[in-house]
C-alpha cells in the first residue's frame, strides 16, 4: 500500500523498501493523500535520531530511522487518518517510534489493543498490528500503553494477504465399501489453485507410508490387516492449507489358497479318474 517516513529529505536515498513496500518522504503532518497524522496540541517536534547508537537494530529499521528525521511529540496519542482503503480487507499496521535508552522497552497502542515491543535494547521500536478496514477512509489510534511512547516518526500501511484456495482430494481407489485382498493399492486425486506439495494416506489415525510428492498419488498397502478400515488422503498446498478427503470404508479379507495336486497338468487319463486338491487358510476352510 504505502509508507512514510515523517520529517525532512535527510534520508541519502529515497524511497527506502521495507516489507515490500516503498517508503517515501512525507511532510511532518502526513503522506500526501494517503495519511494525515493528528498530533495533539501543544505539539513539539524532536529531531532524531536522538539516542546513542542504533546496534542490534535491523537493517530496515535503521534504514527509515537513521539521519535527521523530525519526530512527533512523545508520550502523545496520535490519531493516522488513512484514505484509499479498501473495506472489508485486513490491514497490517506498522509504526516506527525513537525511544531514548532513559525510557528502556516500551509498549504502543493501536486502536486501543497494546502491541508489544519489538525491540527491547531500548534504542527504539517498530511494532505492528492489524485492522480490518470498514470504508475506503478510516481513522485509527496509535499511542501509549503500559509505558510512556517515544515521538512516532514513521508509518507503513499493508495488505495482509488473503489466505489461499484449500486444496480438493479424493481418493479414487477403492471404492467405498469395497472388499480387498491383503495387498491392495489406494489412489488418490489432488488439485488446488496453487500447487499440491503433498499428499498423505491414513488408516483412521495412523499414516500409511511416507509423504507422497509427486503424482500420481497413490500408495500401495501389502500385508494389511483383515477387518474393517477407514481410509482417507490430506493434500497439502503451498499456503499450508489442508484438506482431509472424504472417508472411504473397506474390508480387508485374506482369501484361502487352493490348488489342484492331482492329476497333473496336461496328463492324459482314463473315463474314470481322481481329482485331489489342497487348500488353506488362516481359519477354517
Amino acid at each position: 500500500m504505502y509508507a512514510y517516513a515523517f520529517g525532512n529529505t535527510n534520508q541519502p536515498t529515497w524511497p527506502v523498501a521495507v516489507n515490500g513496500v516503498d517508503f517515501a518522504y512525507a511532510s511532518q503532518n502526513g503522506g500526501g493523500t494517503n495519511v494525515t497524522l493528528g498530533v495533539p496540541s501543544p505539539s513539539t517536534r524532536v529531531a532524531g535520531p536522538y539516542f546513542g547508537g542504533m546496534g542490534g537494530l535491523s537493517a530496515g529499521y535503521t534504514a527509515i530511522l537513521k539521519g535527521g528525521f523530525w519526530c512527533h511529540t512523545p508520550f502523545a496519542l496520535y490519531s493516522l487518518n488513512l484514505n484509499n482503503l479498501t473495506a472489508g480487507t485486513e490491514y497490517a499496521v506498522q509504526v516506527w517510534s525513537l525511544s531514548p535508552v532513559a525510557y528502556g522497552s516500551q509498549n504502543i497502542t493501536l486502536d486501543g489493543v497494546t502491541l508489544s515491543s519489538h525491540d527491547g535494547t531500548g534504542t527504539g521500536q517498530y511494532l505492528i498490528g492489524s485492522f480490518t478496514a470498514t470504508a475506503t477512509t478510516q481513522t485509527i489510534s496509535v499511542g501509549p500503553a503500559t509505558n510512556a511512547m517515544g515521538p512516532l516518526c514513521a508509518v507503513q500501511v499493508r495488505t495482509v494477504p488473503a489466505p489461499g484456495t484449500p486444496p480438493t482430494v479424493a481418493i479414487t481407489s477403492p471404492a467405498d465399501n469395497a472388499t480387498v485382498g491383503v495387498n491392495f493399492t489406494i489412489d488418490a486425486t489432488a488439485t488446488d489453485d496453487g500447487t499440491i506439495t503433498k499428499v498423505s494416506f491414513f488408516d483412521g489415525t495412523t499414516q500409511l507410508g511416507p509423504d507422497v510428492t509427486d503424482p500420481p498419488y497413490s500408495y500401495a498397502w501389502n500385508g494389511a490387516p483383515e477387518g474393517a478400515h477407514v481410509l482417507t488422503a490430506v493434500a497439502w498446498d503451498n499456503d499450508g492449507m489442508t484438506t482431509t478427503s472424504a472417508e472411504v470404508n473397506v474390508t480387508v479379507i485374506d482369501p484361502p489358497t487352493v490348488a489342484i495336486t492331482s492329476p497333473t497338468n496336461n496328463t492324459t487319463m482314463g473315463v474314470n479318474f481322481t481329482i485331489d486338491a489342497a487348500a488353506t487358510d488362516n481359519g477354517t476352510v
